[in-house]
């Protein structure tokens, strides 16, 4: 017999009350808790991460098309005119929904 199997069986598998069952039982509960606090955590975490995904890609879109080089500077950057691209054949893949042209401008906004 198993020694590990013999002990489990002596402490926690006995019908009569003991000290060492009840720690045993308060001991299963908390890890059952602490699965389930960690279960909801993990799905509100998600569902965070879902909703800010949703929220940059709404204002941002999904692809950027920049000229090569383009950073965090804005007075380095040069346009790229449509007539660099073909639109047409952007615009027939089917998995583009719209296409929208936008301009950077750099600015500094003063409030009282």
């Amino acid at each position: 017999m198993r020694v590990e199997y013999f002990i489990t069986r002596r402490l926690a598998l006995t019908k009569q009350k003991s000290f060492s069952r009840f720690i045993i039982s308060i001991a299963t509960s908390a890890v059952a808790l602490s699965v389930l606090v960690m279960i909801v955590a993990t799905s509100l975490v998600n569902g965070f991460q879902q909703e800010i995904s949703n929220k940059v890609y709404g204002f941002w879109g999904h692809v950027i098309i920049t000229p090569f080089g383009f950073g965090y500077r804005f007075e380095d950057s040069r346009p790229i005119s449509e007539d660099m691209l073909d639109m047409a054949q952007i615009k027939a893949m089917p998995e583009v929904v719209h296409v929208q042209s936008f301009a950077y401008k750099a600015g500094i906004i003063k409030a009282n």
